[in-house]
């Protein structure tokens, strides 16, 4: 079981289309929680379980998927990208530490970009750019990055650049480690960066390297007398940045081409704010109406937040939540503080790929789902 500074809530967010269940799917595959990389198109991805959403090729609900990385755990929500459900958007952003915001390489910023980012940035939760479909025809990674500046943050710093667009896409500079990654089927080769790439590559680096000091007095201090920053500096500086939103990164890549995907997954990991990062959380105690402050810590008095509801058949209700502080196990008694009833907690399980995997306890700062619960719903609350 992760440890709460190793546990990584995060939601990919977008306009519909975009791209969020393919690259979820990218994600799955890469952190071994399945065997292939399912299609949209096919009704093959795990995501995308319901009936209605494999008809009609889009996302209806928001999806749970616990992903392990390294040693990171990863829960991640997938939440669909059309303004009729966008209800499922707002539930997800109450209970995530921060977010990968997904555009089309051929689209840039839409209409439902905007209106996810406006919701985040109420939030105030740091998030990632991920520019998909780097493969697609008319494929524009510039004119997304400076559409992203203009209409969502001038704080959009890229952190890699693509070798290639369109059908001659073929690999990805990271600026953080100076390398270049190509892509063939089933490999990727570590290499220089390519001679014709080199020039805006340093250029954008000694840029990112400017934001991230510029985010903390220290570091600022240390870049003026010596005119860089160490590789360590950079990467704890950019952890600090994002976590400050004072730095937004912006990374490309192709979820179907499988291209970019393990480089996504090691800035989450790496990168982006754990619960403990986040830090407590206030709420009313029932005992006696007072405001209280609870910490992502087990050994806190158990308090967590259910964020959706759904029922399937052959299992029932399914009750999905967060942990905010304290541990609760199987078959423990909760009280529920808006229906005021107290139940006992049935089976708890994680969803891994297409299977529901069965865990004794769920501990501050993870997700999971309860089985059968009788008097709980959508924004309740359980202590």
């Amino acid at each position: 079981m992760a440890e709460v500074e190793k546990i990584r809530n995060i939601a990919l967010m977008g306009h519909g289309g975009c791209g969020k269940t393919s690259l979820a799917e990218a994600i799955a595959y890469h952190c071994k929680v399945t065997t292939r990389i399912g299609r949209v198109d096919d009704g093959t991805t795990i995501c995308d379980s319901d009936q209605d959403e494999r008809e009609r090729k889009i996302s209806i609900g928001a999806s749970l998927l616990s992903c392990p990385w390294r040693d990171y755990k990863i829960n991640l929500i997938d939440t669909p990208g059309y303004a009729d459900f966008f209800g499922e958007v707002v539930g997800a952003l109450r209970v995530v530490d921060s977010t990968v915001l997904i555009l089309s390489a051929s689209s840039g910023v839409e209409v439902g970009t905007e209106k996810v980012w406006d919701q985040t940035q109420q939030y105030s939760l740091p998030s990632i750019i991920f520019i998909n479909k780097m493969d697609k025809e008319n494929a524009n990674f510039r004119n997304s990055l400076n559409l992203s500046r203009e209409r969502l943050s001038p704080k959009v710093t890229p952190i890699q650049i693509p070798i290639g667009e369109g059908s001659s896409f073929k690999g990805i500079v990271d600026l953080l480690k100076n390398k270049a990654y190509t892509y063939s089927p089933g490999k990727v080769k570590e290499g220089d960066i390519p001679d014709e790439l080199k020039e805006e590559a340093g250029n954008l680096r000694e840029k990112l390297v400017e934001s991230i000091a510029e985010s903390n007095d220290a570091l600022l201090e240390r870049y003026l007398e010596s005119g860089s920053l160490s590789e360590e500096e950079i990467r704890e500086g950019l952890k600090k940045a994002i976590a400050a939103r004072s730095v937004i990164p912006l990374l490309c890549g192709s979820a179907l081409k499988d291209v970019g995907i393990e480089l996504l997954l090691d800035i989450v990991g790496d990168s982006l704010p754990s619960p403990v990062n986040r830090g407590e959380i206030g709420g009313i105690n029932p005992k006696n109406e007072e405001e209280e402050k609870r910490v992502p810590d087990e050994s806190e008095s158990f308090s967590c937040l259910v964020f959706k509801t759904k029922v399937e058949p052959h299992v029932g209700q399914m009750n999905f939540f967060r942990v905010y502080s304290g541990k609760v196990s199987s078959g423990e008694e909760v009280y529920n503080t808006i229906s005021q009833n107290r139940e006992r907690m049935g089976q708890l399980v994680i969803v891994q790929g297409r299977e529901q995997k069965k865990v004794s306890e769920v501990r501050a700062g993870d997700m999971a789902i309860a089985l059968k619960l009788k008097h709980t719903n959508t924004g309740d609350t359980l202590c």
